[in-house]
């Protein structure tokens, strides 16, 4: 099974966009789609990325003013901290800082990361104009390097003009070449060799020709260890990092598991949780920003295959995580017909169900929302609610059953029993 986890992944809400951009001309050349979280999980899902570590984009949050940069960082941290608690198995988050401005850095900084608990911080190759290795901002990089920060390094326009007498866009050429000017005045600077517990994570891709500076050594003969492109770990500090941050949610997901998938006996809770540590020890620990997402991620993909190998659709088994396709290892033709065929016989069961039992589905699992939010919407209540559903799951799990071949009926209704109680279960 492979874990993606996408470090490079932007999310444009309309607050960042209508106070950094214009449609006409939009920073680095190329206008981007509409951005939403119902469009950001459906491309994860096509890309089969499992984790997204979001954070906003060209042109960063300083525009000019001070203040309205500060209140912009503000705004966007603070969405992308709803992302990770609404969907924590799915998103992680990089702190937008208000650079030139380094007193709202280092607040945006304390805020994004000890009170909104974001996974490190996005710096811009540079801040309208002045570059990351300056020296006025030796004081942030003096915090970053107190908390041992993650720092991804992306590009941005660049201050030259004659960056855009070519008549091509930044982001066709001089985006990577703005990259390669900060870490190399970072390095050259000894910025690197001061902050060696820094996690930076530079964006240097599709560059063939601009080694990483860290390469070779700066003018004190020291080479930058500090720049993560791939960390390997040995064995004592692997065991150190899966005791800080995966075994201490542990008792969280055995709970619930216990809670949401109560037809599965305690060994086979013992030997899904036991699986779940057995592949996240060959992870690249490098990669992980958010140990709980992955390790619920992990349990995700776990139970995806085993509604696999049960052939049953895992819209139910996999339950509050929400996955609603069949996770493969090896992607192809097959897979997507399969998929599709599967979702076209779960939508004609469910056009079968009584017109209540059917709008109670819909919205809880079509629409994710809440019994509480059915209720008001329909005009019925809680309880009421729950019937429904329990009736409609119930419905479901016969006529999946009704269709597997007569040797599986037994595990098949064992599976929609399982199914009824991802439901029935209280959170």
């Amino acid at each position: 099974m492979s874990f993606t986890v996408d470090v490079h992944h932007h999310i444009l809400p309309d607050v960042f966009w209508r106070a950094t951009n214009d449609a006409h001309s939009p920073v680095g050349g190329i206008l981007p789609a509409p951005w939403s979280k119902e469009s950001t999980l459906s491309y994860m899902d096509d890309a089969e990325i499992d984790v997204a570590i979001t954070y906003i984009s060209t042109p960063g949050v300083h525009m000019g003013d001070d203040s309205a940069a500060r209140d912009l960082a503000r705004r966007v941290n603070e969405l992308s901290a709803e992302l990770i608690h609404e969907r924590p198995d799915r998103f992680g988050g990089f702190a937008a800082l208000p650079l030139p401005d380094v007193d709202g850095a280092l607040h945006a900084l304390e805020y994004g990361l000890d009170v909104l608990k974001l996974d490190g911080v996005v710096l811009f190759s540079n801040a309208r104009g002045i570059h990351l290795g300056d020296a006025r901002f030796r004081p942030l990089f003096d915090e970053l390097e107190r908390r041992g920060a993650v720092v991804f390094v992306h590009p941005t326009s660049s201050p030259d003009p004659a960056a855009r007498r070519l008549g091509l866009p930044d982001s066709l050429i001089d985006f990577t070449a703005d990259t390669t000017r900060a870490v190399a005045q970072l390095h050259y600077g000894n910025t690197f060799a001061r902050t060696p517990n820094v996690k930076y994570i530079p964006l240097l891709a599709n560059m063939p020709s601009a080694e990483p500076p860290p390469s070779r050594p700066n003018d004190k003969g020291c080479v930058s260890r500090n720049l993560h492109y791939a960390k390997a770990m040995d064995e004592p500090a692997r065991y150190r990092w899966i005791a800080a941050h995966i075994l201490p949610h542990e008792a969280e997901l055995r709970g619930w598991l216990r809670r949401r998938l109560g037809a599965l006996s305690s060994n086979d809770i013992d030997d899904l949780v036991q699986e779940g540590f057995a592949r996240i020890w060959e992870a690249d620990f490098s990669t992980i920003r958010n140990g709980r997402a992955y390790l619920y991620a992990t349990v995700r993909h776990l139970l995806a295959e085993y509604a696999r190998r049960s052939r049953i659709v895992p819209i139910e088994l996999l339950g509050e995580i929400d996955s609603l396709n069949l996770i493969s290892d090896e992607p192809g033709p097959d897979r997507l017909v399969g998929a599709r065929q599967e979702l076209a016989r779960l939508r004609a069961i469910v056009a079968l169900l009584p017109i209540q039992c059917r709008r109670v589905f819909e919205f809880r699992k079509f629409e994710d929302l809440s019994q509480r939010d059915i209720a008001q919407r329909m005009g019925l209540s809680e309880k009421t609610v729950e019937n429904h559903l329990t009736r409609a799951l119930a419905r479901i799990g016969e006529m999946l059953a009704a269709s597997v071949p007569a040797a599986e009926s037994a595990h098949s209704e064992s599976l929609a029993q399982l199914a009824e109680d991802t439901d029935r279960g209280h959170d």
